[in-house]
């Protein structure tokens, strides 16, 4: 099932890259950009094409910023905060969905595992900001910025690199395996080039060597011989 919808979200944010470019022209990390847009549409209904992956949850409403900024905005005024602190680097999600579900609807679950978020907070939602959700339930989750998932939008977009690391993928630099062309699009790597790849690259280097996410031939390690 996991699958699945890790499939619904890349495709998704792959749409988004095609047709809502906008939305990430002043990011930083436009792949994070995208696929937190994607979920979005996803979750409300509102993808471009029709996509059997997708969740079916009607009355879906989401909203997401920064952590710390939201932190700054809500901190004073609500409970969030007691249960999990502020941190830097992440997105948190606000996902609203009615009343009548006793527990998270498994359509949003299942998205936000596939993405590779996790849940901080769950309750009765409250009137906050623009929208009035007093009568409805909400769920948070948090994403941190430079996720695998990331590297794995980046492959779709910028295609697979062209050839596997001399070492056949499984120790040496993180530029002889990243899928982007051996590039990230992050400020680090684009103004700096440090030795060694920016935490971006790192953490997919990370990720490959415990066999969480494949190599650029689609291999996992525990595969290559």
């Amino acid at each position: 099932m996991s699958e699945l919808y890790l499939s619904a979200v890349l495709d998704e944010a792959e749409r988004v890259a095609e047709q809502h470019d906008q939305i990430a022209r002043s990011a930083d990390d436009p792949a994070h950009e995208y696929l937190r847009y994607a979920v979005l549409r996803l979750l409300e209904g509102e993808t471009d094409e029709t996509t059997t992956n997708g969740p079916e949850i009607d009355d879906v409403t989401v909203g997401y910023g920064e952590d710390d900024a939201m932190f700054d905005s809500w901190g004073d005024d609500v409970e969030w905060w007691e249960t999990v602190a502020p941190q830097d680097g992440c997105t948190r999600f606000r996902i609203f969905y009615p009343n009548e579900h006793k527990v998270v609807p498994r359509g949003i679950v299942d998205v936000m595992a596939a993405l590779g978020a996790w849940r901080v907070w769950a309750g009765n939602a409250a009137a906050c900001g623009s929208y009035n959700h007093r009568e409805r339930r909400e769920v948070h989750y948090r994403w941190p910025e430079g996720h695998p998932v990331e590297e794995l939008l980046h492959e779709r977009l910028s295609g697979p690199a062209e050839a596997v690391a001399p070492d056949g993928g499984r120790t040496g630099d993180v530029r002889d395996r990243l899928v982007v062309d051996e590039s990230c699009t992050c400020p680090d790597w684009q103004q700096r080039i440090p030795d060694g790849g920016c935490k971006h690259m790192r953490r997919v280097d990370n990720e490959i060597k415990r066999g969480r996410v494949p190599r650029p031939d689609g291999r996992l390690p525990i595969d290559a011989d």
